[in-house]
């Protein structure tokens, strides 16, 4: 299967600018030389009641954006999530209401909660946030948490360079390859691996 550039917004700056609440999906033929290319489709997020918060972890610098691409040994992939440079021990917290769909220890993500908040939009699939690499785990699976609420505390476990928060908004269900944004928040569809994260 060949290449097949869109031409639609090239960077993910242009196109906050140009439409901050839609979802956009990522040309999954783009060749991997090229910019990621983003299409619009015309659907949109609610914030669930406006009780998200921008950041698990405040005001912290952000290390690694979303969608940024990274080099590894012999390769590069594309960020999936956004990373938070903070020390180890810092406390995370839910970005929103939800239930704990997960909280154990990954061999690549170390520590790691996942939440899911429900459906952020009729028809539009759950969303669930990621927080990986804490050095504690706080909560358990099943745990009903809120705004604020205390998930782990930052780490540097499983595959990591430094002490950081890897952060995540995923949409599910889903097709690899697609991205969202939802209002300031980076959100990307679930990868093929959401199942096994879950225990499905």
């Amino acid at each position: 299967m060949g290449c097949r550039k869109l031409s639609y917004y090239e960077n993910t700056t242009a196109f906050r600018e140009a439409s901050p609440l839609k979802v956009v999906y990522k040309n999954p033929q783009v060749c991997r030389k090229e910019k990621p290319v983003f299409r619009e489709v015309g659907e949109t997020l609610e914030q669930g009641g406006g009780n998200w918060l921008s950041s698990p972890v405040g005001d912290a610098p952000i290390s690694s954006e979303f969608m940024s691409t990274r080099n590894c040994a012999g390769c590069s992939n594309t960020h999936g999530g956004t990373d938070y440079a903070v020390p180890v021990g810092t406390p995370v917290v839910a970005t929103a209401p939800g239930t704990v769909a997960r909280s154990y220890r990954s061999g690549s993500y170390g520590n790691v909660v996942i939440v899911n908040h429900g459906e952020a939009a009729q028809g539009s699939g759950n969303v669930y946030t990621l927080y990986a690499h804490g050095s504690s785990l706080q909560v358990q699976q099943g745990a009903t948490v809120n705004t604020g609420d205390l998930l782990i505390n930052s780490g540097n476990t499983g595959r990591s360079t430094g002490p950081h928060l890897h952060y995540e908004v995923i949409v599910t269900p889903h097709t690899p390859f697609q991205s969202q944004f939802f209002g300031n928040l980076q959100i990307r569809h679930a990868p093929t691996d959401l199942g096994y994260f879950l225990g499905y």
